[in-house]
Formats: C-alpha cells, structure tokens, sequence
C-alpha cells in the first residue's frame, strides 16, 4: 500500500509572486488502503525539494475520481456504480488494485 514514482512535471511555470505552481504526476500502486493514500506530501517534498501545499488533483484516469483531502493531507480515489440510488460517489474499497493508474496534481509552495 504506498505509492509508486512521483515525477516533477513542471517547475516554476506560473509563479505569483511568492507563490509557485508545480505539476506533478503521481503513478498508483496494486493495493489502495482504506481511508486514502497518505505519505504524498513526503515524497513531493522528496522530489522538489520544497515544502508542498496541494490545492487538488488536476487529472485523472482509469474512471476513478481523485481527491485531497487537504485536512487529513490523503489523497482519496472515488468511483460510481452507476446506480441510479446512489447519492455521493463511493470510496474505493480497500486493496482495489489501481496500479497503473496516474494522476496530475498541482501543487503551490510559498
């Protein structure tokens, strides 16, 4: 349950003043853990050098919706039955394999 390769996309490429905007694709790995994947802070720092504050997930792919949950600070995967009953989206359960998977983030540094 961890996450695979974080790649620093683009560094640097709309800085407000004090403010810069990196985008970072992060690749899933085989067993999404209940509650969301924790840790991406870490390695984003790990990988930039900087202390990251994810705003959202830009992109995502393999029918899942992505989100941060910026309280927690996990990144969380939902997805729909299609059911006509449901309300909400539904977490994925836990060890969904969505290896393969890759999202785009956008993430801000002061």
């Amino acid at each position: 349950m961890a996450l695979g390769t974080t790649t620093l996309i683009t560094s640097g490429g709309a800085d407000a003043g004090q403010v810069n905007c990196d985008r970072i694709t992060v690749v899933l790995d085989n067993s999404y853990p209940t509650g969301g994947y924790t840790g991406l802070a870490d390695k984003i720092k790990g990988a930039t050098n900087r202390n990251p504050t994810i705003i959202g997930v830009v992109a995502q792919s393999g029918g899942y919706a992505a989100y941060w949950d910026y309280a927690n600070s996990k990144l969380m995967l939902f997805y729909s039955n299609s059911d006509a009953a449901d309300g909400p989206l539904i977490q994925v359960p836990d060890t969904t394999d969505v290896g393969g998977i890759t999202l785009s983030l956008l993430v801000f540094y002061k």
